[in-house]
């Protein structure tokens, strides 16, 4: 089983995704999915997000902008989302990214247990979104590190055939990612399990 274990009992695991876009110069956060194995989930989206560089992007504008929440562009208005209109920012999922941040802050700390966070190639997404502090002090409930599903799932597809979990179709929120990436972690699990019988 993926993930270490406190006093013989293994960790709660965080599963995350969190879609940034590039401007040419950083990594820009949109949206944070977190599906936990206790059964509790989290979606926000930063009220940050720039419809303008958000859109500039086909793939982000074809399956991202799509699910999100949004107001319509009024009649006649002209402006850079040509009719695509505008994030919704009275939403309730739309946070300010310190309110964000505090809340995946306090999602995490809420496991009874010792949690990891785990995800698809993480690294980007999740120094985007712990730089949604600015210059501020990070929350103290916020991991340092985070753990890297690919990691796990290259060593075994390279030796194996192993079919990957199909991902969702249509449009996709990171919230829908964080639980595509429980299902492949359930996958690993499976065949960790099936190399190490006596192992649980």
């Amino acid at each position: 089983r993926l993930g270490h274990r406190v006093r013989g009992d293994p960790v709660t695991r965080i599963f995350f995704d969190a879609p940034t876009v590039y401007d040419g110069t950083a990594f820009h956060l949109v949206s944070v999915g977190m599906v936990c194995e206790d059964g509790r989930e989290l979606y926000a989206i930063n009220a940050d997000t720039s419809e303008h560089l958000f859109l500039g992007d086909e793939g982000f504008a074809s399956r991202v902008w799509p699910a999100l929440p949004k107001t319509e562009c009024p009649p006649g208005h002209r402006c850079l989302t040509r009719g695509r209109g505008h994030l919704d920012r009275d939403h309730p999922k739309v946070m300010p990214p310190v309110r964000l941040l505090r809340a995946v802050g306090d999602f995490i700390s809420e496991s009874a247990r010792g949690s990891e966070v785990w995800g698809w190639s993480p690294a980007v997404p999740y120094a985007a979104l712990l730089g949604l502090a600015g210059g501020d002090p990070l929350p103290m409930r916020l991991p340092q590190h985070v753990n890297d599903l690919r990691q796990e799932w290259d060593p075994i597809a390279g030796t194996r055939n192993i079919a990957q979990p199909p991902l969702p179709t249509g449009p996709v929120t990171a919230f829908d990612l964080a639980h595509h990436h429980e299902v492949w972690a359930r996958l690993l699990d499976s065949v960790q399990a099936a190399d190490r019988p006596g192992d649980i």
